[in-house]
């Protein structure tokens, strides 16, 4: 499993890095105290959303920094989603 650190990267960064990454690859989308002006944070969510990805926070220091990263998952992942048949 790889670890990509797309925390500084420029717009479009991260969608690549979700595009190449393996299931069980980490990409670490933001270092900080606070997730709120992450320049990645809105593709993390919209990945999260599609199931590309899960969304975690690792404690780096008692003084409260982060850092925030999206573990890729093997195929589209939500809690919620409903069985289909494949036809």
């Amino acid at each position: 499993m790889t670890t990509i650190n797309v925390a500084k990267g420029e717009p479009g960064s991260f969608e690549r890095a979700v595009a190449e990454a393996k299931k069980g690859d980490t990409i670490i989308y933001h270092v900080g105290t606070n997730c709120q002006k992450a320049r990645h944070r809105r593709m993390a969510m919209g990945a999260y959303q599609a199931g590309l990805v899960i969304l975690v926070k690792m404690r780096l220091s008692a003084d409260g920094w982060f850092s925030h990263r999206a573990i890729r998952t093997k195929k589209p992942f939500h809690p919620f989603f409903e069985a289909r048949d494949e036809d």
